[in-house]
């Protein structure tokens, strides 16, 4: 995480850092201990990838988008529907769904483990596409417009 807020505070242009941050209104309660564990359990299990998007790694010969996270995608789909389940549980919001409407709740995680894995594929394929011999300029999507020097 501190090298995503280094990389962010040192590129020349905006920034943008999204954190997963459990809370007590998920019903996560015990203090900071528990927040990181939950977060830790969330990129295990592949709900939550870390990956960094450096454009200025072009220029020092590195691919801009790094995976920082362990493949989810790697382990069986029972292992990740496992994971998900886990982390699900633990959040009051998921767990409501599950006792109330409990055929929605299994409908929707299905479709949440099928989403984790096409995630982790979509992001290691263009990880992939990413050739670290690209100039800047190639990286940068069409219809980006370059902020003017001042």
């Amino acid at each position: 995480a501190m090298r995503a807020f280094m990389e962010a505070d040192a590129y020349h242009g905006p920034a943008l850092i999204l954190c997963y941050c459990p809370c007590s209104e998920h019903g996560i309660e015990g203090g900071s201990d528990v927040f990181v564990a939950h977060a830790k359990m969330a990129v295990s299990s592949g709900y939550w990838p870390l990956f960094r998007f450096n454009p200025a790694n072009i220029t020092k010969g590195k691919p801009a988008l790094e995976i920082d996270a362990p493949n989810a995608t790697a382990t069986k789909t029972e292992g990740i529907t496992k994971d998900v389940h886990t982390l699900l549980s633990q959040e009051n919001r998921f767990v409501r769904l599950m006792r109330e409407k409990p055929e929605r709740a299994d409908f929707l995680h299905t479709n949440l483990v099928h989403t984790v894995t096409n995630k982790w594929d979509n992001l290691k394929r263009l990880a992939a596409l990413q050739p670290a011999s690209q100039t800047p300029a190639a990286a940068a999507p069409a219809h980006a417009v370059e902020a003017p020097k001042q």
